[in-house]
């Protein structure tokens, strides 16, 4: 555990951290926007 935090240390200052944030951001967003859509058609009908 302690060598992987190490690892990202490493790789932060390379846009490590840059790059896992999008991926991140990018696997929350696209469910919510599934859902929002699906909320939005169940309130349109």
């Amino acid at each position: 555990m302690l060598v992987a935090l190490e690892r990202i240390e490493r790789y932060r200052g390379r846009g490590f951290a840059i790059w896992s944030g999008k991926l991140l951001a990018l696997a929350f967003f696209l469910p919510a926007l599934a859902l929002g859509s699906g909320v939005y058609e169940a309130i349109a009908r």
